[in-house]
């Protein structure tokens, strides 16, 4: 209860009382909960799924889509090719020759002689290799090659037959007639029943 004094204007005194309400505080603690979230754990299909066709769904006539199946992508690493040896590749030259693809089997006499040449030396086949890379370039029209080859061709093989008539030929294309004469001639003197050499005489 709680009472004033008051003079109104007569000079009365006047008594108030009022009946104030009891206010109660209490305090309450403050607890703040922060609400955590357990980490999520990383399964290996979470982390395979980063492989996946992410392709989006068509969604045509409102069906659910399928969940897409992992796809992994392959890498395939060329494998160590396998170096042929001289036969394969003189072989492999012959079957080009025959096909008329020139250039490339006189790539492949190029690869046999290197090899030839790196290893241990075999006049009579190196020779050989040598005449036939010169049929490759008489063929395209080399001859300046071809007659360089047929010339080491025979010093390996002396008075061969092919590679003298295969020089003899290119000669004739760059009307160096003589020379190509004087091969013509040879190839008779060791075979006199080569056409070819007998034509190129008579020409």
């Amino acid at each position: 209860m709680v009472c004033q004094l008051f003079t109104d204007s007569s000079n009365k005194s006047l008594f108030i009382c009022s009946q104030s309400p009891r206010i109660r505080t209490s305090q309450f603690p403050v607890q703040t909960t922060v609400a955590t979230e357990p980490c999520a754990s990383t399964p290996l299909d979470d982390i395979q799924g980063a492989l996946r066709d992410e392709t989006p769904p068509s969604g045509n006539n409102g069906e659910t889509p399928t969940q897409p199946s992992a796809t992994f992508m392959v890498l395939k690493m060329p494998s160590k090719s396998r170096s042929c040896s001289v036969p394969q590749l003189k072989e492999a030259g012959n079957e080009l020759f025959r096909s008329g693809q020139y250039g490339e089997a006189a790539a492949r006499y190029t690869q046999a002689i290197a090899q030839l040449s790196a290893g241990k030396s075999n006049p009579e086949e190196l020779g050989i290799l040598y005449s036939n890379r010169a049929a490759c370039y008489l063929k395209d029209g080399n001859c300046s090659e071809c007659i360089k080859d047929c010339t080491a061709s025979l010093e390996l093989i002396p008075f061969g037959i092919k590679p003298l008539l295969r020089r003899a030929a290119a000669y004739e294309a760059l009307e160096r007639y003589h020379l190509a004469y004087v091969d013509y001639k040879t190839a008779l003197q060791v075979d006199s029943s080569v056409q070819a050499a007998h034509d190129g005489i008579n020409r």
